[in-house]
Formats: structure tokens, sequence, C-alpha cells
């Protein structure tokens, strides 16, 4: 009897040890966890708040819907925790989303189908407005380009929504700007070289990207290039070549 006893205190302290090895282990990876400040997210739209939390590490979850004719249907009315408050990685922000409203977001219509982007409008309760075509290196015909109003912005139902439609790739004749945003100096270089444009190049030293990477351009990708243009670029280094 006396063996069982102490057989049972031993299993019910290893137990204890188990349990509280389990907690102090978690709790330690809980904090180990880097600080995070919850932004504001009132009055955006649900994609818009993910995409500010996705890059903090925080989830979001609605949690209950609220009439509202003041704001436009699926904005954020209130949120928990507060904007400002510092949580650990991980943390999930419930939010209220509003009902009701007059207007809408304006949902991203970029790299759909034209009849995709008809459909998207409809169930936003907006109308699909004018549609005019522009050659494209980087999109497929018959994809949409670019919209106005742009994603995101808040409009009164039935709305018309302008779209640019992809039409292809420019015929021979018609030379457009690729799109360097990303790739090295050198590359953007050789192609204006080869069209007989200058380049102006401007540094940038925020950028996380090796040296010479491009972070923008102007004129935008798809534009056409004139005897006139000038290919400028942003990157890592400061120079002029023409």
């Amino acid at each position: 009897m006396k063996r069982v006893v102490e057989g049972a205190f031993a299993f019910l302290f290893l137990a204890a040890v188990g349990y509280f090895s389990f907690h102090w282990a978690m709790e330690g990876l809980i904090h180990s966890k880097p600080e995070r400040q919850i932004p504001d997210l009132r009055g955006r739209s649900v994609l818009a708040a993910l995409d500010m939390l996705a890059p903090l590490k925080l989830g979001i979850r609605k949690e209950d819907e609220e009439f509202n004719d003041q704001v436009p249907i699926g904005a954020i009315l209130r949120q928990y925790p507060e904007a400002g408050t510092i949580v650990r990685e991980g943390k999930t922000v419930r939010v209220v989303i509003g009902q009701g409203g007059e207007s809408v977001f304006v949902p991203s219509l970029i790299g759909l189908p034209l009849r995709n982007a008809e459909m998207l409008l409809r169930q936003r309760q907006l109308l699909l407005g004018e549609v005019s075509e522009s050659f494209s290196l980087r999109v497929e015909k018959g994809f949409v380009l670019s919209q106005d109003p742009g994603a995101e912005s808040s409009i009164e139902k039935n709305t018309m929504v302008n779209a640019v439609v992809s039409a292809g790739s420019p015929p021979p004749g018609i030379v457009l700007f690729p799109d360097f945003r990303q790739r090295n100096v050198g590359e953007a270089e050789t192609w204006a070289q080869k069209h007989m444009l200058p380049v102006a190049i401007t540094a940038n030293s925020d950028s996380l990207f090796p040296r010479g990477t491009i972070l923008s351009q102007k004129p935008n990708p798809d534009a056409i290039a004139l005897q006139d243009s000038v290919l400028s670029l942003c990157s890592l280094m400061t120079t002029m070549r023409t």
C-alpha cells in the first residue's frame, strides 16, 4: 500500500513539473516575440486593414456588424485593442464593421479580365464606366491595366468606374518603357542605349535592396518612349549618363 501511495505522489509530482514546465516555456515563447504598435484601422476597409497588419504579423477578426449610414459599407467602425496599443506579434485585432451606408469602397480591378472586373463592380453596387485600351508589355490582352477611381476609394453607390484594358504588345515602331523596378541599373542602361535615350539616376540610401537595384522609374512602365524621353531611375547610386 505504501508503494502505491508513493507511486501516486511521484506521478502527480512529475505531472505538475511537466505542466508548469510547459506553461513556463509557452510564456517564454510568447514574451520573446517582438512588440508591435497597433495602427488605426477606423474608416478603412478590411482589405486595407489586412495590408496594414500583415507586415506587423498581426491578425484581424470581424467581431460584429453595426448599421451606420455615415461611412462606406464595410468600413471599420471600432477596433479592439485600440490604435496605439503595444502588443506582441500574433495578436488578433477584433473589429466592428459598418453596414447601411450610401457609399462603398472601390475594389481593385487591376489584373482582372474585363468581364470579371465588371461582375466585381456589380457585386459592390458600382457600374463599369468608360473602357479604353492601351498597349502593354506587362499585362495580357483583355486584362485591366488601371482604373479610375483607384482601389479603396470611397464613392457613392452606382458610380461609374473607368478602366484601361491591355491591348497586348505594341506593333513594330512603338516602343514602350519596360518595368525596371527591382532590376539592376545596368539592364536599364543597356536598354536605354539601344533606343538612344538618356538615363538620369538618383540615389536612395534607405533601401534594403542591393546596391544598384532600381526602386522607382519615370516614365512609368508601358509608357510610350518618345524621342525626347528621359529615363529617370531611383537606385542606390547617383550618376548621369546619356
